[in-house]
């Protein structure tokens, strides 16, 4: 059996670039490293792929199809969304931070830890996870990729 003992990246396909650049980073706090063209099932689209810090290792690749593209869908035992790393007590200052946005969140207690659910514009769900192990974030910001929720 193969055990996993850190996740990486999480990859998502999206629709329009700006929109993603916007809520990424404008609303998330996420880094910009680096974005290209690349072919998705012989379709043109754009990557880009976010860090939580600048130098940082990239924890999202999102693939930016337009937005007249189709939407994925879940599937079983599939990577379903992204488990983002925020500071211990940091939840109510991202939950004023998304609903400000027009984001809804959920609040939920998973693993014994506070989380906020909500659903990025491209119908992707994601949460934000308090993680006190992790110390290496400005204030409030996502410290990186805590783990992923599979389906």
């Amino acid at each position: 059996m193969s055990v996993t003992a850190r996740v990486q990246h999480f990859a998502f396909a999206a629709g329009e670039v700006d929109e993603e650049r916007e809520f990424l980073g404008g609303v998330l706090g996420l880094h910009l490293v680096d974005r290209a063209v690349v072919a998705v099932h012989q379709t043109r689209a754009e990557l880009l792929r976010f860090a939580a810090a600048p130098g940082g290792p990239v924890i999202l690749w999102v693939y930016c199809l337009g937005g007249e593209a189709d939407r994925g869908r879940a599937g079983s035992n599939l990577p379903k969304a992204p488990n983002l790393a925020v500071p211990a007590g940091s939840l109510p200052v991202w939950r004023g931070r998304l609903r400000r946005a027009g984001v809804q969140t959920s609040d939920m207690l998973a693993l014994d830890r506070s989380r906020h659910e909500f659903t990025h514009p491209s119908g992707v769900p994601f949460a934000l996870v308090e993680a006190p192990h992790r110390a290496d974030g400005d204030g409030d910001a996502v410290t990186g990729l805590d783990s992923i929720t599979l389906s």
